[in-house]
């Protein structure tokens, strides 16, 4: 919890610096920024959603968590993807401009969303629209893996050998 408080309040903080010091030489200027963040966005939110199935067990019992550390290890993990998906959100949500009368002074600083919007007038569409790009590349990867997993056939003794 304290992690996600912590994403939270820090991307106000660091949301202009990296937006000002990061996208204009990042590769497609702040458009290619706000992209790159809109497809890490689907990406750490299933980092956590596989670390909280198997935190949970949820994969049908093989290789879940296994005591106390495990389940804290996984934990650990659910705690980081929420709070890099917190604040991946807020950055996303930094690029659009407010309203004239919700602007304050800061809003005109360098990477400051004033600033954005007028150095990268539809970045944040580009970031928002990166999205569902994002979800479907995960869900075609996810369907790959589990399609090849779903073919591998055991060679050998491998698969056979069973404890007493």
């Amino acid at each position: 919890m304290l992690a996600l408080i912590a994403s939270a309040t820090g991307t106000f903080f660091w949301s202009a610096p990296l937006w000002g010091t990061l996208a204009p030489h990042w590769p497609g200027g702040g458009y290619g920024f706000a992209v790159t963040v809109g497809l890490l966005l689907p990406l750490v939110i299933g980092g956590a959603g596989a670390a909280w199935l198997r935190m949970r067990g949820g994969d049908g019992g093989a290789g879940g968590a296994s005591g106390p550390v495990g389940v804290l290890g996984w934990g650990a993990g659910v705690c980081a993807g929420g709070a890099a998906a917190v604040f991946l959100l807020a950055l996303q949500l930094g690029a659009i401009r407010p309203k004239r009368r919700n602007r304050d002074a800061d809003c005109y600083e360098v990477g400051g969303a004033c600033w954005i919007g007028e150095q990268y007038p539809l970045a944040w569409l580009a970031g928002v629209l990166a999205i569902p790009v994002g979800i479907l590349l995960l869900l075609w990867c996810a369907g790959r893996i589990r399609k090849r997993r779903g073919t591998e056939a055991p060679t050998g003794d491998r698969g056979t050998h069973q404890d007493p």
